[in-house]
Order: structure tokens, then sequence, then C-alpha cells
């Protein structure tokens, strides 16, 4: 028989709750933006839901796919005005 994994026994709460914990050590160095597309988009709410103000922007695609491939912490400057 093969054994459990230990990760079957993680719930959703979980993961916000861990998700909001590295929100709230992110956000001391600038905006935070959450991106989450299915189960992804309930983690977001999540987290959005518990601690508001710790969000600069929240997104939970419904239609097509998102892929994240890196997590910026701090505003990229803006680009001059023409």
């Amino acid at each position: 028989m093969t054994a459990r994994s230990p990760l079957a026994e993680l719930t959703l709460d979980d993961c916000v709750a861990r998700t909001l914990d590295d929100v709230r050590r992110v956000a001391e160095h600038g905006p935070v933006v959450l991106v989450g597309h299915s189960l992804g988009g309930s983690m977001v709410t999540g987290v959005a839901n518990a601690e508001p103000a710790l969000l600069s922007r929240t997104t939970t695609p419904t239609v097509g796919t998102t892929t994240l491939t890196a997590v910026c912490t701090t505003r990229p400057p803006r680009s001059p005005t023409p």
C-alpha cells in the first residue's frame, strides 16, 4: 500500500494562511499584486478578504490561462510621458 501524502491534509485555509504570511513580509517592500486562477483564485480571494489593505491589486481571471513566471515586489519605474 502506498503511504498517503502529507500534502493531502492541506486545506484552502492552510494555503491562505501561508500566502498571507508571505504577503505580509513582501508588503514591507512595496505594493503587492496577487494573481490566481481556478483554486489559486480562491486562495487570492481568501487573502484579500482577510487583509485587503495589504494588497495593491488582485486578479482572478475567469477566461483563458494565466501563467505567472515572476514576482515583482516593487513598483517598476514609469516611462517618461511623451
